[in-house]
């Protein structure tokens, strides 16, 4: 949940830098303002989108992790562009001596960090999707496989 979040962070604050560049240029007056109502609706999705996501793993429902997973999955397509694209920023405020370059370079940085372990923690949760194919829903026994609790040994049982 807090790597997806820490995902849509990442983007947002590409797009901060990148707008914060281009401001210095055309400056609008209510540009902070409109990032910020940006950032409240892009929370709130999130918000919800992890809770469907806690809620279908709690209950074995597939329905409801299927909208964190497509969302996930089109983060992690345009990541690796926005940090190409922010790569180039960071190269080209490097070049003209700007104040940001410190920033521009961590962001950077710690998105080539991050990316594998958002696909890690996107795979986890795709892999027990697939899981849930096979689950039968609570009281039918139609031939579908449910999932078992995990055998716990304990010292005493001899086993």
């Amino acid at each position: 949940m807090g790597l997806h979040s820490l995902q849509l962070d990442a983007l947002s604050t590409f797009v901060t830098h990148i707008g914060s560049l281009v401001a210095h240029q055309n400056p609008e007056p209510n540009a902070d303002t409109n990032f910020a109502i940006a950032m409240i609706v892009v929370s709130g999705i999130g918000i919800i989108m992890n809770s469907l996501l806690i809620h279908g793993i709690r209950k074995s429902k597939r329905n409801l992790i299927t909208p964190y997973l497509l969302v996930a999955l089109v983060l992690l397509i345009l990541m690796p562009l926005a940090n190409a694209a922010l790569l180039v920023f960071t190269i080209l405020a490097g070049i003209n001596d700007d104040p940001n370059v410190f920033n521009l370079v961590f962001y950077t940085v710690a998105l080539f960090i991050i990316y594998p372990f958002l696909i890690h923690f996107f795979l986890v949760v795709y892999s027990y999707f697939k899981e849930l194919e096979n689950v039968a829903p609570i009281g039918a026994h139609d031939g579908n496989i449910r999932l078992e609790e995990p055998i716990q040994y304990s010292p005493r049982d001899g086993k």
